[in-house]
């Protein structure tokens, strides 16, 4: 059996590595869950026409007071999981009962966003909503010759 020399293990394992991370890299990178499945109201206000955004942001202000409250119930929601979660034995009704808290909480935080969008869009003209185009129209409406029976 002859030795190997050290510099080639090393070379190896050098490539070996870095091949590794650069296909985890270039994975997530092409594999990553669609940002609509993620944030669908992220998408929806990125792809209103510049002149509504504006009106988007200042609703968004209007409403600051109940957001905050809502980012705050949504917190303790998961500060109250995560105390769960730690405890040496898990309580299952608990923990159903504080995350169906954590979805309540989730829910309230939506409303107000859903106002803003909904105060903003009534108050652009007809001809700027009009150049309006949902984020990947397919898979929000599907095409007509498309629908399943």
């Amino acid at each position: 059996m002859t030795a190997v020399p050290w510099k080639t293990l090393v070379l190896s394992l050098s490539l070996g590595l870095n091949g590794l991370l650069g296909g985890i890299l270039l994975g997530q990178h092409w594999f990553a869950a669609s940002s609509l499945g993620e944030r669908p109201l992220l998408q929806i206000a990125r792809s209103l026409p510049p002149e509504m955004r504006p009106k988007v942001r200042q609703a968004l202000f209007e409403q600051r007071g109940p957001l905050k409250e809502s980012i705050a119930e949504t917190r303790q929601a998961v500060q109250h999981i995560q105390s769960l979660v730690l405890k040496a034995e898990v309580e299952p009704i608990a923990l159903r009962q504080a995350f169906d808290r954590l979805h309540n909480s989730l829910n309230h935080l939506q409303q107000p966003l859903y106002s803003a969008m909904i105060q903003a869009i009534i108050s652009t003209p007809a001809e700027v909503r009009q150049r309006w185009q949902a984020p990947l129209p397919g898979l929000i409406a599907p095409p007509i010759d498309k629908v399943p029976d």
